[in-house]
């Protein structure tokens, strides 16, 4: 058995992981209650909390029974394991793209090459004088190898 309604159809056979209580259900929009909850593993081996029943309305099901089989605990554990591998993948890019974002910060002392905009002329290389906050948002002041100190966004450049 596994999860039997009260028609007495039978769901998830061999593939029930678990059951309990949660106090922090959500019942409605802006009621929440204690909900009963099972833990069952679906045909890819990802399990998904299912509510067999809460606080407010009763049981939606006669009876759960936690069975689920060897077979179906290599499966959710393969599916865990390949989610933890795609979530490690997915962490590792995004710390990468935040050190190529560092790489190109415009901060104070850096050697900068200006990429864009209208009043200072793109390729004006230089280095980081002044980093604030204009009225427009984050400024810098690139002086370059004449002297000339040139003032624009700090969007506007890049560290190279």
């Amino acid at each position: 058995m596994a999860i039997v309604h009260k028609d007495g159809r039978v769901e998830y056979e061999g593939r029930v992981l678990s059951t309990h209580v949660d106090h922090g259900y959500r019942i409605m929009s802006d009621v929440y209650g204690i909900g009963y909850m099972a833990v069952v593993v679906l045909g890819t081996g990802q399990t998904h909390t299912i509510c067999t029943g809460d606080c407010e309305f009763g049981t939606y099901v006669d009876r759960v029974e936690v069975d689920a089989t060897p077979e179906t605990l290599a499966l959710a554990a393969a599916w865990a394991a390949d989610a933890a591998k795609v979530a490690a993948e997915r962490q590792a890019k995004r710390a990468e793209q935040l050190a190529a974002a560092e790489r190109k910060a415009v901060r104070k002392g850096r050697t900068v090459r200006v990429v864009r905009g209208r009043k200072v002329p793109t390729g004006t290389e230089g280095v980081c004088i002044w980093v604030g906050e204009g009225d427009w948002g984050e400024r810098c002041g690139v002086k370059d190898a004449a002297g000339v100190v040139h003032w624009t966004a700090s969007k506007n450049c890049e560290a190279i």
